[in-house]
C-alpha cells in the first residue's frame, strides 16, 4: 500500500486535505477524525488487539485506508441512489399544455418545464402551482383559496381571469436580456404585487432553487436553473436557429426585496478563510499578543494612549463584559463576527503602526526589533491596502465561481443587476463577507473611507507638517469636515 506521507497532508481550519481526496470528503472524514494517538487509544478500549490492521498502520497509511474505505462506501451510495427511481414527477399538465396550445405557447410552457431541475421538493412545488392552474383553467364560478408557500391566494372570477391572461402574456415575455425586465414596470406593478401570478411564482422557494429563479425561467426564454450543481443559479442563453446556444449570461439571483440596504451574503463561497486580508489580521493579532504578553509596559510606553488602547483592543477575547465586546477583536475575529468597529480599529492599529514603525521608534530602544519586525505585515508596510484588498475580496469570489457573470438582486423598488466592479465591502458575519452594490453605498459616512483619505493627505502634506501625528491629524480633518456640513 502507497503511504500518504506528511508532505501530502494539509491542515486548513481544522480539517484535513490531500490531492488524493474531494472536497466533499471533508464531513465524513471529520467525524472520523482524531489525532492518531487518540485513534489508537480508542480502538484499545474498544477491544481490538495490537493486530488490528488499523492499530499497526502508520499516519500517512491510517489516511490512506481511510481514503479507499470512503471511496468505497461512496461507490455503494452512489450504486444504491442510481438505482432507486424517481420518487416524484411532474404531473397533471396536459390540461396545462392544452391549455397554452389554445394560445400558441405549448413550445414554451414546454421549455419552461424543461428549465426545472429534478430536485423532488421544487416539482412537488410545481405540481401544486399546477393543481392551482388547472382550477383556473377549468374556470369555475366559485373562489379559488389557497395557501401557496404562506401566501394566501384569494382569487375571485376575476382575478382568476386575469391570471388566465397573465399565464399566456408573460410566458417568455423576454429574450435572453436581463436588463428587458429592468426597462419594464412588471417588478412593481406585478411581481411584488400579492395575489397576482408573478407575485406567486417569485415566491417559489425549495432547497437548490431560490426565490425568484422559478419566475426568472417562466420570464424569460431558453432559460436553465442550475439547481445547485453549478457556480451560478441561472443562465439566459442565445439561441440560433439551429437549437445551439451561442452566447449565455450566467447570474446567481440574491432576494432582498424586502431590504433596501440589507448587505448581500456569498455563501460558502464568501468564507472569510479564503480571504488574504483576513489571514494577514490573524497573523496581526498573534503578533500583537506575543508583544503584548512579554512587554507590557514598555509596550504601553513606545505606543502612547491611542496606538495602546487599539493594540488592548486587537487582542481583547472577552465575551463576558457586553459594554466592550463590540471592540474586542480578537473576540470578534474568532466567532466571525467582525463588525465595522472592529474593522474602523484595525485600520486605525494598521495607521498608527506604520508612523511609528516608519519614523518614530530609537533604534536604542528595549523593543526596536520586536515592533520593527511588524513591517513584514502587509498592511503595516502598506495600510491603504487594507482597505483594496477588503473590496477586492468580490473580484476573487468571481474568479473562484468561473463562468458567473453577475448578481441579480431583488431589492424593494427594483432589480439591481451587479458584476464584480458594481460592488463594495460592507461588512462581516458568520464567518462570511458581504458586499452591497455601490450606488447603495454611502462613502461620505464611511469612517473607515475618511481615514484612508486622511491618511493620503497626512503623507502628502507630511514634510509641511512635521510634529504632527496621523492621528491629531485625522482628527482635525474630521472637525474640518464637520464645520462643512
Amino acid at each position: 500500500m502507497d503511504q500518504i506521507g506528511y508532505d501530502k497532508i494539509v491542515m486548513v481550519n481544522g480539517f484535513i486535505y490531500t490531492d488524493q481526496i474531494s472536497l466533499d470528503y471533508i464531513d465524513s472524514i471529520r467525524k472520523r477524525h482524531k489525532a492518531y494517538n487518540n485513534l489508537l487509544y480508542f480502538l484499545r478500549k474498544k477491544g481490538y488487539d495490537s493486530s488490528s490492521k488499523e492499530i499497526n498502520l502508520t499516519f500517512g497509511e491510517f489516511w490512506e485506508h481511510q481514503i479507499q474505505k470512503f471511496k468505497s462506501e461512496k461507490t455503494k451510495k452512489t450504486k444504491l441512489s442510481q438505482s432507486k427511481p424517481t420518487t416524484y414527477k411532474l404531473e397533471n399538465q396536459s390540461k396545462i399544455l392544452e391549455f397554452f396550445k389554445k394560445h400558441d405557447k405549448k413550445k414554451e410552457y414546454e421549455s419552461f418545464l424543461s428549465s426545472i431541475p429534478n430536485n423532488t421538493k421544487i416539482i412537488i412545488s410545481i405540481n401544486r402551482l399546477s393543481n392551482i392552474l388547472i382550477k383556473i383553467i377549468d374556470g369555475g364560478e366559485t373562489p379559488i383559496e389557497e395557501d401557496f408557500y404562506g401566501n394566501k391566494l384569494n382569487l375571485d372570477i376575476g382575478v382568476q381571469y386575469k391570471w388566465k391572461s397573465d399565464m399566456v402574456h408573460f410566458l417568455h415575455m423576454f429574450s435572453s436580456d436581463i436588463y428587458e425586465l429592468n426597462s419594464s414596470n412588471i417588478y412593481k406593478d406585478e411581481i411584488l404585487k400579492p395575489n397576482t401570478f408573478l407575485y406567486t411564482l417569485f415566491n417559489i422557494e425549495e432547497s437548490g432553487v431560490g426565490k425568484g429563479e422559478v419566475l426568472l425561467s417562466y420570464l424569460f426564454k431558453n432559460s436553465e436553473i442550475s439547481g445547485g450543481s453549478k457556480p451560478f443559479d441561472i443562465s439566459l442563453n442565445n439561441i440560433d436557429e439551429w437549437n445551439i446556444i451561442i452566447g449565455s449570461k450566467r447570474y446567481e439571483v440574491k432576494n432582498y426585496s424586502s431590504s433596501a440596504s440589507m448587505p448581500i451574503r456569498l455563501g460558502e463561497g464568501g468564507r472569510l478563510t479564503q480571504f488574504e486580508f483576513f489571514n494577514i489580521i490573524q497573523e496581526t493579532i498573534i503578533r500583537c499578543k506575543r508583544v503584548h504578553s512579554e512587554h507590557p509596559n514598555q509596550l504601553r510606553g513606545i505606543c502612547g494612549p491611542i496606538l495602546f488602547s487599539i493594540w488592548e483592543n486587537m487582542i481583547d477575547d472577552n465575551e463576558h463584559d457586553p459594554k466592550e465586546i463590540n471592540r474586542a477583536i480578537m473576540l470578534g475575529v474568532r466567532k466571525g463576527e467582525i463588525n465595522n468597529t472592529h474593522i474602523n480599529d484595525i485600520k486605525m492599529f494598521y495607521f498608527l503602526m506604520h508612523e511609528l514603525t516608519t519614523n518614530n521608534i530609537d533604534k536604542r530602544d528595549y523593543l526596536y526589533n520586536e515592533i520593527h519586525d511588524f513591517r513584514k505585515i502587509k498592511y503595516i508596510n502598506h495600510p491603504d491596502l487594507f482597505q483594496k484588498d477588503l473590496n477586492r475580496s468580490i473580484e476573487i469570489y468571481f474568479d473562484n465561481h468561473v463562468g458567473l457573470d453577475a448578481f441579480i438582486v431583488f431589492r424593494p423598488n427594483k432589480i439591481n443587476i451587479v458584476g464584480k466592479h458594481d460592488m463594495v465591502y460592507k461588512n462581516i458575519s458568520q464567518f462570511g463577507v458581504r458586499f452591497i452594490e455601490k450606488e447603495l453605498y454611502d462613502e461620505k459616512s464611511d469612517l473607515g473611507i475618511k481615514m484612508l483619505n486622511a491618511f493620503y493627505r497626512w503623507k502628502e502634506e507630511i514634510n509641511k507638517i512635521k510634529g504632527v501625528s496621523f492621528y491629531e491629524f485625522y482628527v482635525k480633518e474630521l472637525i474640518k469636515e464637520n464645520k462643512k456640513s
